[in-house]
């Protein structure tokens, strides 16, 4: 649930929709040509609001549910080393032959991680190592911190008495979601092929 209700997917719609209620879109139809698509100003709050969220999560909860109980659970647990998390918890990792030109959801993710607290770390794979409990070591501690804070949108956290984060470059706050307006287009027009 974390994963469908941050704020970044509302952050995401409300990128879409602006770019479909001020200059619109630009998509290919079937037949090649470009199409521009516009959506109305006055339809931008009810595809931004907390209640287009609420609908998603709403239906895509079961999903989601059930692509996460198909995957390995491996529980990692750190002695000495210790984790960070973020504004946005779930970090969706590709698998290393993941094309270049697919975005990276909970399908598809070659790991699904998410930090339980400041000593136990979740990763759900699609590998085939069943469930397992394991202890972390410096190596994967600096991984998952590292992919962590790549992830984080504005903040991230750690206990005051940890460093988890001392020696990563960490990146600049994210503003938006889109790198910019065109990406939108290239999103929807996937939607309609």
């Amino acid at each position: 649930m974390q994963y469908l209700r941050g704020p970044w997917v509302r952050q995401l719609g409300r990128e879409i929709a602006e770019e479909f209620s001020g200059v619109g879109v630009s998509v290919k139809g079937d037949d090649g040509r470009q199409v521009v698509l516009k959506m109305p100003a006055e339809g931008l709050a009810e595809l931004t609001g907390p209640s287009l969220q609420l609908q998603l999560i709403q239906r895509q909860l079961p999903v989601v549910a059930e692509m996460l109980y198909k995957r390995d659970w491996i529980l990692t647990y750190y002695q000495r080393k210790r984790l960070a998390t973020s504004d946005t918890p779930v970090v969706l990792l590709p698998l290393a032959d993941h094309p270049e030109i697919l975005g990276v959801g909970i399908e598809n993710a070659g790991e699904i991680y998410v930090p339980l607290d400041r000593c136990v770390g979740l990763s759900m794979a699609s590998q085939g190592t069943g469930d397992v409990r394991i202890s972390g070591v410096a190596k994967t501690a600096l991984h998952s911190n590292d992919a962590m804070a790549k992830n984080a949108r504005k903040y991230l956290f750690h206990h005051p008495e940890d460093d988890p984060l001392r020696g990563l470059e960490l990146p600049a706050p994210r503003a938006r979601e889109l790198a910019n307006p065109g990406e939108a287009g290239h999103l929807v027009e996937h939607l309609f092929q």
